[in-house]
Parts: C-alpha cells; structure tokens; sequence
C-alpha cells in the first residue's frame, strides 16, 4: 500500500474566517474525489484545530494499493481540479509518499 499525505498552509492574508472557510472548502472538494476516482483506497481530511499560527491548515491523507494508482489519480483531470483550487488557496506544500505493508 501506499500512503500520500499532503499538508498545506492555506495564505497568510486570509482572515480566519476566510480561513476556516478555505479550509472546509478544501476538505469538501478532497472528500468528494473517491466517487470520481476508483483508485483511491481510502482518503481522509483534516482541518487544524491548534496552533493556526505555526501549524498546517489542511491535512490530506489518502491510500493506494501501489504507485501507479498514485500516478492515476495525480493526473486524474478531477483531481487536477481540485488540485488547482487549492494551489490558488495556499502558500506552502508539504508532502510524503512512503510504502506500508
């Protein structure tokens, strides 16, 4: 299996409304993303509840049986949308990608 978890700073300018509404904006449009794409195992979302100030905003944790359904899904034109919808919200980008039994 593979795990990829991605984490994002949402931008310094926002208000914390806009913030926290930015932030359930994102959840809502990763969350949709396994009816679209079969080869997402499993996939979760995190909102920041501590800390806004030096934590991440949004966390995205999402499974797949093995690299190349990685691949599938990063160049899936669903995700590509979302994708671009946040990169527009954010300022910086964390991620890992690591192989679990």
């Amino acid at each position: 299996m593979i795990n990829h978890i991605v984490m994002w700073k949402l931008k310094s300018n926002f208000t914390s409304i806009e913030k926290q509404d930015a932030s359930h904006l994102i959840k809502k449009k990763l969350e949709y993303l396994p009816e679209k794409i079969s080869q997402i195992v499993d996939l979760h979302v995190g909102v920041n509840i501590e800390n806004p100030d030096v934590n991440y905003d949004v966390v995205l944790f999402s499974v797949f049986d093995n690299m190349s359904n990685l691949d599938t899904y990063q160049n899936h034109p669903e995700h590509q949308k979302v994708a671009s919808m946040v990169k527009s919200l954010s300022s910086e980008r964390a991620c890992v990608d690591y192989e679990s039994p």
